[in-house]
């Protein structure tokens, strides 16, 4: 009886007599001269494949002509008449079967071998990785700040002001009083020999990243200006200062007039602008008061978007502005 072997050269399968087992005895295969061991004893080969091979019949004996040895008659085992396997140096095989059997051919590849992946292999394979976690963490990190960065930018300029949060501001020497979206900064403003008013202060408040402005300013009146003043009811004399600053301030804002109206209160006369310059729009009242403690010409403002008299920053700015006489 043969029993089936594996070369512990090359791996391949072959059959021995029983009595064989444990002997050295020459592979088929590579010739190399190797234990006879049982096939499911030997390690590194599947005996699951050698035994498929044993059972299709492919499989030599020790008896079978190496490569390279031509003329030397197989010993493979070949079906009798009753349908078993025998081999033509020993008895039938038990494999038996209808199975027919092939002609050995010494140029097959190797057949694959069966690979155990260990389990804690096969554990660490189905959990997640951590390392995904952190991509996923950090794209999702970028993701937010490319969103914020761009809206960011999107929104630069957007010219919208503050409905909310707006403060009382006194000038520094009291004589008025405004509502402002912050705290001002105050600016030195030149004469305006044309208009015969004096050097003068603003107080703005500028949005950087929106690009708005909120402003106050005020010159004094020179004192004879303000003698003519005081006897001129037709505004002869008012509305010669009040057209020489307003010169002034479309060429400072680079300003053209989209609408100009007369506007007046209870001590004051002047007019409202509405502007368009280059990066947004204007509303601007200039208003002369030649009574009391402070005849001064008075230049109210506010820059942003889409701007008209009705838009709450300039209801605010205008409707607040009060004289401390």
């Amino acid at each position: 009886m043969f029993v089936p072997v594996a070369c512990t050269q090359c791996g391949r399968p072959f059959q021995v007599p029983q009595e064989g087992l444990g002997q050295t005895a020459p592979c088929p295969w590579c010739g190399a001269m190797v234990p006879a061991w049982p096939l499911a004893s030997v390690s590194g080969v599947s005996s699951g494949v050698r035994a498929s091979e044993a059972s299709a019949g492919t499989i030599p004996s020790a008896n079978s002509p190496a490569p390279g040895q031509a003329g030397e008659a197989s010993t493979c085992p070949r079906p009798s008449a009753s349908g078993e396997m025998q081999s033509a140096n020993g008895p039938a095989s038990p494999l038996g079967g209808n199975l027919p059997m092939e002609p050995l051919s010494l140029d097959e590849a190797p057949p694959h071998e069966a690979v155990s992946v260990p389990p804690a292999w096969r554990d660490a394979a189905a959990r997640p990785s951590g390392g995904w976690t952190l991509r996923l963490l950090i794209g999702a990190v970028v993701f937010v700040l490319v969103a914020g960065l761009t809206l960011v930018v999107l929104n630069y300029g957007h010219g919208r002001l503050p409905e909310t949060a707006w403060e009382e501001f006194t000038a520094p020497d009291g004589s008025f009083r405004v509502l402002l979206p912050g705290i001002p900064g105050a600016e030195e403003v030149a004469a305006n020999p044309q208009g015969s008013i004096q050097a003068g202060q603003r107080f703005v408040v500028r949005g950087w990243y929106s690009q708005t402005a909120v402003w106050v300013a005020y010159h004094d009146l020179e004192p004879a200006a303000a003698q003519q003043i005081a006897a001129d009811r037709h505004r002869v004399v008012a509305a010669g200062i009040i057209r020489a600053e307003r010169d002034r301030e479309l060429t400072r804002l680079e300003g053209t007039i989209r609408k100009e109206a007369e506007v007046r209160t209870a001590t004051a006369w002047g007019i409202e602008l509405h502007l368009d310059t280059p990066r947004s729009t204007v509303v601007e009242q200039l208003l002369v008061v030649g009574e009391g403690r402070h005849p001064r010409l008075y230049v109210l403002g506010v820059q942003g978007r889409e701007l008209t008299p009705n838009s709450a920053a300039c209801r605010k700015l205008f409707t607040s502005f009060q004289l401390q006489q």
